[in-house]
């Protein structure tokens, strides 16, 4: 059962890595680099995007914010500095085995319902 779900977990993020890049077509290299680097950390903040690609805050902040509009991130509210994430690699990595198996059954279109403050400050 372990392995099954590990295959199955392994198949969304596969799938789910097309999908991102598909949502930043119109977007820079920097974005599809951005997107790369969810998977190795799915939450960030301006501060390590500008750090990650040595580029201006300015020019982090507006990447992230066009994440945001491309359905990609979600900002973590009230969070200092702004922080962000990918709902959707939240949920294949942490929501359990029954909740990837309702997705996949239902199509995988169920979107992810935004953090709680609780869950907020434990990413933070």
């Amino acid at each position: 059962a372990q392995a099954s779900d590990a295959i199955r977990r392994c198949d969304r993020f596969k799938k789910l890595r097309s999908e991102l890049h598909d949502r930043v077509l119109n977007g820079t290299p920097r974005s599809h680099k951005l997107v790369e680097s969810f998977f190795e950390t799915p939450v960030t903040n301006i501060p390590t995007v500008v750090s990650r690609l040595g580029i201006t805050y300015k020019t982090a902040r507006r990447d992230l914010e066009r994440l945001v509009e491309s359905n990609v991130l979600r900002e973590i509210p009230d969070a200092h500095p702004r922080s962000f994430y990918v709902p959707e690699i939240m949920q294949i990595a942490y929501g359990g085995s029954e909740a990837l198996q309702r997705s996949e059954i239902e199509g995988g279109d169920n979107e992810p319902t935004a953090l709680s403050a609780s869950e907020s400050q434990q990413l933070s």
